[in-house]
């Protein structure tokens, strides 16, 4: 019997602890369990910027930025601190959860990103327990979420739009709702 071809995975221990997680989560915890799934499935580092104002970001290689949305934007502290830091060198992935996705969230963030030196490979997002204002009158809206499927498929996306930056390739940034 012929052994089989193992397909070589990106994650290898010479990309180990470059990739950080920074994220805000308050509500219902959907970003934080998202971000926790996400983690254990890259071996990224993952810092609570409402813990850590400043985190030094200078040996990563990756930095995925994750939030609920909250006034149609991410958290303020993460917002707060894409607009005040340097992301020159480093690539960026922004993650978000949020009730209902009936506007682009992302594209004032990316803007900032880019403006501050950041190579921006990928947008995602997905469903999240929202019972914000008027919602928590009517019990909230994607409850259950996120959920094991929502997880997997982000897991999924940013394993493959970080394959593809690590290959040198151009990257598209997608946009996937869970």
């Amino acid at each position: 019997m012929k052994n089989k071809e193992v397909k070589k995975s990106v994650f290898r221990e010479d990309r180990m602890n470059k990739i950080v997680i920074l994220y805000a989560s308050v509500h219902h915890n959907n970003t934080r369990k998202l971000v926790n799934h996400i983690a254990s499935g890259i071996q990224a580092d993952v810092i609570d910027i409402l813990k850590t104002k400043k985190p030094d970001i200078d040996h990563y290689e990756i930095i995925i930025l994750a939030s609920g949305i909250y006034f149609n934007t991410v958290h303020k502290s993460l917002l707060e601190y894409i607009k005040s830091t340097s992301f020159t060198g480093k690539k960026t992935i922004l993650l978000y959860t949020c009730g209902i996705a009936y506007t682009d969230y992302a594209r004032s963030v990316v803007k900032i990103l880019k403006k501050n030196g950041a190579e921006h490979i990928g947008t995602f997002h997905c469903r999240g327990f929202d019972t914000y204002g008027i919602l928590g009158k009517i019990g909230g809206i994607a409850k259950k979420h996120p959920n094991a499927k929502d997880m997997e498929k982000i897991l999924k996306n940013v394993k493959e739009i970080m394959n593809v930056a690590w290959s040198g390739k151009k990257t598209h940034s997608k946009d996937e709702i869970g």
